[in-house]
């Protein structure tokens, strides 16, 4: 199996613009991959503490039903431990139409220069459901659960 072969595979159609001459359509890095890597516009440093948006120059169409999360990359968060997805995973909703920016937060005590063209986040798209709510007063014996009540840390081994 090689990057010749046919796509067999199911494809979402999402409609790209490239708001930037620099700007890179995000790819696969091999076809097994689930992300599509993200690639800063130009070098940004980013400040320590400070949350920084980077700039993709990349928009997308993104069908609805769908969105794409932006997703951290392992080999950066290994090679950059103190940088982080302030937000991760974000999500590009369907009917976003601007830019794609990556929220960064420097952890560190020193900058951080992210360059430009390599790989800094990934996108992963995920089918969205939607959500009927139906109001009640409360909850009833049909409701009950082993746990019902109970939350941050309520299952831990005691």
């Amino acid at each position: 199996m090689g990057y010749g072969k046919i796509c067999t595979e199911p494809q979402v159609p999402v409609q790209v613009v490239l708001m930037d001459d620099r700007a890179v359509v995000p790819k696969r890095a091999t076809p097994g991959s689930s992300g599509y890597d993200l690639y800063p516009l130009e070098e940004t440093t980013l400040p320590p503490g400070a949350v920084t948006p980077v700039s993709t120059g990349v928009a997308m169409a993104v069908p609805r039903g769908y969105e794409l999360q932006v997703r951290p990359r392992s080999g950066m968060s290994l090679k950059l431990p103190q940088v982080r997805v302030a937000n991760a995973p974000g999500t590009v909703d369907s009917d976003y139409r601007d830019e794609i920016r990556v929220l960064f937060h420097n952890m560190g005590q020193e900058p951080v220069t992210l360059p430009a063209g390599k790989a800094m986040a990934q996108l992963v798209v995920q089918k969205v459901e939607t959500l009927a709510f139906r109001l009640l007063d409360g909850w009833t014996e049909e409701h009950a659960t082993g746990r019902m009540y109970g939350g941050f840390g309520s299952t831990d081994v005691k």
